[in-house]
């Protein structure tokens, strides 16, 4: 399991323990370049299409003192799932999701909360389906 707490702008909470039970759809994005916001607009559609419901959270790669511009971001693309901003660690590569060192970057959880996918640079939506049907299943079997 992938231990982890981000501290969103709204105190949703972002959390292993609070995703735990649903597969779950993290991007990790920062709040300049177009590559982010097509990211996080297709993370949404993912989000609002997905059968069965699955947990979400944009994590901001970026220093808290960018709060403000991450709240932009986030009501400019009406996420619909929490945003979080990463910690110093994350932000460097070296936290509970090591290796993320380009965004847009996209990581599934399983429902017990194991990383099963990882695509660094960003991914379509029929990929993030896909990926979160495959950690469904790794679970609970086939539908």
């Amino acid at each position: 399991m992938v231990e982890f707490s981000f501290p969103s702008l709204d105190d949703r909470p972002v959390s292993h323990e609070a995703f735990r039970g649903r597969a779950s759809l993290l991007v990790f994005l920062v709040t300049y370049g177009n590559d982010s916001l097509l990211q996080a607009r297709f993370a949404k559609k993912v989000f609002l299409e997905h059968t069965p419901r699955i947990n979400a959270a944009a994590i901001f790669l970026e220093p808290l003192e960018n709060r403000p511009l991450v709240r932009v971001f986030r009501d400019s693309a009406d996420l619909p799932f929490p945003a979080a901003m990463g910690d110093a660690d994350s932000i460097a590569g070296r936290g509970a999701f090591k290796g993320l060192g380009a965004v847009p970057s996209v990581v599934v959880l399983d429902p017990e909360g194991r990383e099963v996918w990882r695509k660094v640079g960003g991914a379509p939506p029929g990929e993030m389906h896909r990926a979160l049907d495959e950690a469904q299943r790794e679970v609970w079997g086939p539908r």
